[in-house]
């Protein structure tokens, strides 16, 4: 089973109106992480995924 947390990640950072560096900065998670995060590029660690569900205010399950 592939999980597309990529989209989710997307769509709620775009329906809070926030930017790829504004999410990083909330997040602590790189700019460059976040892109490819959202390319489908790269596979997150559980602790990136928790760090963006933190800094987007939604629940771990809403990303994936």
């Amino acid at each position: 089973m592939e999980i597309k947390i990529e989209f989710h990640v997307r769509e709620i950072r775009q329906e809070r109106g926030l930017s790829t560096r504004q999410l990083a900065d909330l997040s602590g998670v790189s700019k460059s992480n976040i892109s490819a995060l959202e390319n489908g590029e790269i596979m997150p660690t559980v602790y990136t995924v928790c760090c963006l569900a933190v800094a987007l205010g939604v629940e771990l399950a809403a990303l994936i």
